[in-house]
């Protein structure tokens, strides 16, 4: 008897690759079954609903705090594994209260929707305008008459919840920041949707899921070129959905009251979806930085009868007695922002020393040196003033041929009677104004330092203040804007001190950071500007539960609740704190903490934490050969490294690394056709050099990687070998 065999699809290569070695390299964290007993003995315990104890001991059973005390009255389970942790500060698991976490990163839709207000115009939204502009689509426009499947940016019936895509790949990076719980939420629109909050301990999403329906998005934003393409639009168009809801709403409780001899309202999705908003049993959060922004989003919701939650903040300590006054919970974004600083000091002190394309002081181009007066604008190695000279010159009235002679002496041939008296007035007149003058008549006197210098360079010479605009690089403000900014960026950070002195609920959120290793380093910030260490400790446990509705089973280390851990190094707020477990559900994660540098007899250690900040070229070297270019983006606090990996692969995020000594390792995640896993980098940094091997599902391989010079040290090297006597430059 013959069987035709059926021919079953080849299963694509990398699949093959990463099942085959995910049984040979498990992840480099230690997790244990949900059922399993633990006992954290000899921390300082944090529970955030009161004081710390020290030397204390948490017993975790079957997913939730089982005891707490003193280590001196609770006494290890006999079938616990018991975890000396002396000298670690053990909190309640870290609450984002506003996250990305699981959301798919889709285009925004059309009409330019998107975070942070009103985006570029897309492609569809000419065309929306005009029809013959090629492929037009109906729903991309909004009638006067607006029909009731027809809502550019509302969405509010959209659940978070089903479009959750939750691994553990995706949740490793939060979840090694002491982040347990996260409210992941729809990114674009007026009314985004709803959100959802779920647990980070990367299991299936039937597990992962805490709580749906949590809370209703909006933001009141305009749509680039299409409508609403100003606030007023944008205002308008929310209220009137709100008005839609509220009457769809009456619509149908008075149909089911009585349906008799009534039609039957038609049935609507989005406006059913903000019944709870407006009856008050739902919060709405609305995604706003600006003072103005929030003002107008607690005046829409007063109008509606809303639960408003102010979320981005940036500025919302300006009116930190108005949300006190309101009971208005604040979810402060932690993306604080690069700190303004002046760039290339003495790159700039060299340029106002006239070294700028290797001419020395006094050289071709009048002044002192091309670089001499260097506007922000010129970027050429002139003055405004020189350019200036040339158009504002006044022209000879006096047609006089030029034969062989030069113009130059021509002029200085010319008899300076009255003419020179009118010169030394026009002069004056020029000096009073500012106007630098290049055709002025020679004198055998020596110029002022207002008229010029004993080179006949008779460019006036700017004041202080110009001077240090003008010798500032190209990327670099003025001193005044770059105080002025400065300010507002110590004003920002010291934002959510602000709001916890005025009496404000606040929470900490990851939506606008742009790695999640900023979150635990921002957090530090924030308590370094004046946050008082329980006030943030709160901001990251407490407060979020309660401004979420969980507050009875999470956000603080009582028996009976969740338990969701975090054991650092350090305190809260310490720039060495590092995480070294995280439980989640009462599932163990242990993160890796580079171990100390070896000590000297003079109890010194043998090396210093080696400098891995800048931007690395790289070459990774295969198996076979083949060799992948990439750029390392590294930055350094203390021996924690944290930046990006750029290849022609695309961009990774590192999600932990470190310095010890000469040594350095990272770990960063990566993706490929949806299958998420880690690159780990582990080197030997001398100088400018690093080199090392990469770990991957792979297998491993080698790299080098060479250290860009930064622009003062280009600088410097192009001075060094420009400044030769005698030489141009050249």
């Amino acid at each position: 008897m013959n069987r035709t065999r059926g021919v079953s699809p080849p299963i694509p290569t990398i699949v093959i690759v990463m099942l085959g070695i995910a049984l040979v390299f498990p992840p480099f964290h230690l997790e244990a079954r949900a059922g399993d007993v633990f006992a954290l003995r000899g921390a300082t315990v944090c529970p955030a609903s009161g004081p710390a104890i020290p030397d204390a001991t948490v017993v975790v059973r079957d997913g939730v705090i089982a005891s707490i005390g003193p280590s001196a009255t609770i006494v290890t389970p006999y079938d616990a594994i018991e975890i000396d942790a002396k000298g670690l500060f053990v909190y309640p698991g870290f609450i984002d209260a506003r996250s990305k976490v699981g959301m798919p990163a889709a285009a925004p839709p059309a009409g330019g929707f998107g975070r942070g207000g009103g985006g570029a115009p897309v492609a569809d939204a000419g065309n929306a305008r005009d029809p013959d502009a090629g492929s037009f689509d109906p729903s991309d426009t909004v009638p006067a008459a607006t029909p009731d499947d027809v809502r550019r940016g509302l969405q509010p019936q959209r659940l978070a919840a089903e479009d959750l895509t939750l691994d553990d790949g995706a949740a490793k990076p939060y979840r090694d920041q002491g982040i347990t719980k996260a409210l992941t939420a729809p990114d674009s629109g007026l009314l985004m949707g709803q959100s959802a909050l779920v647990s980070l301990s990367g299991r299936a999403k039937r597990d992962v899921l805490v709580r749906n329906r949590v809370a209703l998005h909006a933001a009141i934003r305009t749509a680039g070129f299409a409508y609403p393409e100003s606030l007023m639009g944008a205002i308008a168009y929310l209220r009137q959905t709100f008005l839609d809801g509220k009457r769809y709403s009456l619509l149908w409780q008075a149909y089911e009251r009585e349906p008799m001899g009534r039609r039957r309202p038609p049935s609507d999705e989005a406006l059913a979806a903000l019944k709870s908003a407006l009856e008050g049993t739902m919060p709405v959060v609305f995604e706003e930085s600006s003072k103005n922004g929030i003002e107008r989003a607690l005046k829409l919701a007063a109008e509606f009868g809303l639960r408003p939650i102010v979320e981005g903040a940036g500025e919302s300590f300006k009116i930190a007695s108005t949300l006190r006054d309101k009971d208005v919970p604040v979810i402060v974004s932690l993306n604080f922002g690069e700190e303004p600083k002046a760039k290339e000091k003495e790159a700039a002190a060299a340029r106002g020393e006239g070294r700028s394309g290797g001419r020395p002081p006094g050289g071709p181009g009048g002044g002192g040196g091309p670089g001499r007066f260097r506007g922000r604008r010129g970027g050429r190695g002139e003055t405004q003033g020189d350019a200036k000279a040339e158009t504002d010159a006044p022209a000879s009235t006096e047609t006089k041929p030029q034969a062989d002679a030069k113009p130059s002496a021509a002029v200085e041939a010319k008899p300076q009677t009255d003419a020179k008296t009118d010169s030394a007035a026009k002069a004056e007149t020029d000096a009073k104004t500012d106007k630098p003058k290049d055709d002025a008549p020679k004198s055998d006197a020596k110029p002022d330092a207002a008229a010029g210098d004993e080179k006949g360079n008779i460019d006036k010479k700017p004041d202080a203040a110009a001077k240090k605009a003008d010798d500032l690089p190209d990327d670099e403000d003025p001193p005044a804007v770059l105080a002025e900014k400065h300010r507002r960026w110590e004003e920002t950070v010291a934002g959510p001190a602000t709001l916890a002195k005025a009496g404000v609920r606040l929470a900490f959120e990851t939506a606008d950071l742009k790695s999640p290793a900023d979150f635990t380093k921002n957090v530090a910030l924030a308590i370094e500007k004046g946050l008082p260490r329980e006030a943030a400790l709160r901001a990251l446990t407490i407060e979020p539960a309660r401004i979420l509705g969980v507050d009875r089973s999470m956000g603080s280390i009582e028996p009976g609740k969740v338990a969701d851990l975090v054991a650092m190094t350090a305190e809260l707020g310490d720039s060495k704190a590092q995480v070294r477990w995280v439980f989640v559900d009462g599932i163990r994660f242990e993160m890796k903490v580079p171990e100390k540098p070896a000590s000297t007899p003079g109890g010194k250690s043998d090396d210093a934490p080696a400098n891995a900040a800048g931007t690395w070229d790289a070459t990774t070297t295969m198996a076979g050969g083949q060799t992948i270019s990439s750029v390392m983006e590294l930055k350094q606090s203390g021996a924690v490294v944290t930046g990006t990996v750029k290849s022609q692969m695309g961009e990774i995020t590192i999600t932990s690394g470190s310095v010890s000594g000469k040594s350095v390792s990272l770990t960063a995640s990566a993706s490929i056709e949806g299958n998420a896993f880690e690159l780990t980098f582990n080197g030997t940094i001398d100088g400018e050099s690093m080199s090392g091997t990469v770990t991957s599902p792979m297998g491993e391989s080698t790299f080098t990687a060479a250290r860009r010079a930064t622009p003062k040290e280009r600088l410097d090297a192009h001075d060094d070998s420009g400044d030769d006597e005698g030489g141009d430059g050249r």
